[in-house]
Parts: C-alpha cells; sequence; structure tokens
C-alpha cells in the first residue's frame, strides 16, 4: 500500500483546517519570540539557524501526523495512530539529552515542550477529545521532560566537553518507539486509564466537560514553565561563565 498516494492524503489534508491554524499560529508567533531573543536563550553565533529550523520541524510535525493517521486506519481516531506527535518527540529527545549532553538536544526538548502544551490546550478543537491520546501521553512523556531538563540544567551544563555515543542507548530507544505504537495499534479501550491510576481523578472525573478543559489547560501551562522557567533564570546567572561558546567568541575577538 502507497501511504502516500494522492487517495490517501487528499482527504487527510482536507482536513488541515481552523483546528490546526490555530495552535500552528500560536507556535510561529513562538518562534518568532525565541528567533528575536536567540542570543539570550542561546549564546551563539549560528543560533539563528537553530530556531528556523525549529519552525519548520513545527510545522512538518503536524503534517506528518495528519498523513501517518488517515493513511493507516483510514479514519480520525487517536486512539489508533502512529504517535508522531511533540510529546512523543520530546520523551525521545530527553533520552538523547542524558545519552548525549549536547546543547542542541536541549534545545529542541525545551521548545517542544511548548508544543506540547498548545497540542493539548487545542486537541479538541480537532475532534479528538479530551480523554483521547494527546493528553494522556503528554502528561506521562512530561514527566521525563522535566527531569530531563532539570538534571541537564543544574548538573550537566557547565560540564559538556565532548559528544557521548547514543549506541548503548538505542536499543532503550527502539523499544520506547515499539512499545508507544505497539499499544496505540492494538488497543481498542482506555488503556491508559487502567494501567496509569495516578491520573487526577479530578480530571479524568471532569474529562469532556468545560471544568475538564480548563484543568487540562491550566496543567500544561504549569508543565511548559516548570520546563522552561528554572532554565531561563538559572541561565542568565550563569550563561557569561559557563558559556559554550566563551573561549571561541574570545578567540574570534582576539584574531580581529
Amino acid at each position: 500500500m502507497d501511504f502516500l498516494s494522492i487517495q490517501n492524503t487528499s482527504s487527510a489534508f482536507s482536513r488541515f483546517g481552523l483546528y490546526h491554524l490555530i495552535p500552528l499560529g500560536i507556535c510561529l508567533l513562538i518562534c518568532g519570540i525565541l528567533f528575536l531573543r536567540r542570543r539570550q536563550i542561546r549564546r551563539s553565533g549560528n543560533g539563528r539557524w537553530y530556531f528556523l529550523f525549529l519552525g519548520f520541524f513545527a510545522f512538518l510535525f503536524e503534517v506528518i501526523y495528519i498523513v501517518w493517521n488517515y493513511a493507516i486506519i483510514g479514519e480520525a481516531n487517536i486512539i489508533y495512530a502512529v504517535p508522531f506527535d511533540f510529546t512523543f518527540a520530546a520523551m525521545v529527545l530527553s533520552v538523547l539529552l542524558y545519552a548525549t549532553r549536547k546543547q542542541i538536544f536541549f534545545d529542541l526538548l525545551y521548545f517542544i515542550s511548548f508544543f506540547s502544551a498548545i497540542n493539548l490546550i487545542f486537541a479538541d478543537f480537532g475532534g479528538y477529545g479530551i480523554n483521547h491520546f494527546r493528553y494522556y501521553q503528554f502528561f506521562i512523556c512530561n514527566i521525563f521532560v522535566i527531569f530531563s531538563a532539570m538534571y541537564f540544567t543544574h548538573i550537566e551544563y557547565k560540564n559538556i566537553k565532548s559528544i557521548r555515543s547514543v549506541i548503548n542507548y538505542s536499543v532503550f530507544i527502539v523499544l520506547l518507539i515499539a512499545f508507544n505504537a505497539l499499544i496505540s495499534f492494538i488497543s481498542g479501550f482506555d488503556y491508559l486509564n487502567t494501567m496509569f491510576c495516578y491520573i487526577p481523578s479530578l480530571v479524568t472525573s471532569a474529562a469532556g466537560g468545560a471544568l475538564g478543559t480548563i484543568i487540562l489547560i491550566v496543567l500544561s501551562i504549569v508543565l511548559a514553565l516548570i520546563a522552561y522557567l528554572p532554565w531561563m533564570i538559572y541561565n542568565k546567572t550563569t550563561e557569561e561563565k559557563y558559556s559554550l561558546h566563551k573561549d571561541e567568541e574570545v578567540e574570534e575577538k582576539a584574531e580581529i
């Protein structure tokens, strides 16, 4: 089967409506803010290219998600969809961050945490329903995202000297992807609500109503802030002392 044939993708792209344009518009706005503040966010001469890439990356993820969802199952059912979305990407990136201690993975990680929050806030606009796949995955993945961001911020940021091989972590990443995809394909019931009973009962009972929407919006914003604000505050006090490119900048000035 040709998953990307016009027969399989034309209907999927016709679903690209207001409920996708709203979050994408906010994503583009955030891209602009990050671009304007790129020197404060990341002290690097080529920082603008990272964030321009991230803007394209965010747009591409939404398109890939729609196409694969329709091509694989032929209907708009998030429970069965391949998990190509921002939250899953954030979880994989958090693993890569642990493995490599590389600055670009941290940039990608905290950037995508914003898109995870936006995905959650606007999920119901797409007819997915609050009680569906994206919320639960967001809730679980952000545990990984927050802890990896905190770990990198307070332990590894000033100690980056070389890029470690990710070979030792490849098996774990593959299993993570396989498990996430498997449960999405084969489950026909509310498996995550059963498996992860620690999800707040208030959110579960309020799902589908106005109160549930408000609770999830607040949770998403709080989690995004938790992942971002500590790094911003910490980095302001240490960026000059522990800048990854400080030595390079000094050498460039000396050459001039």
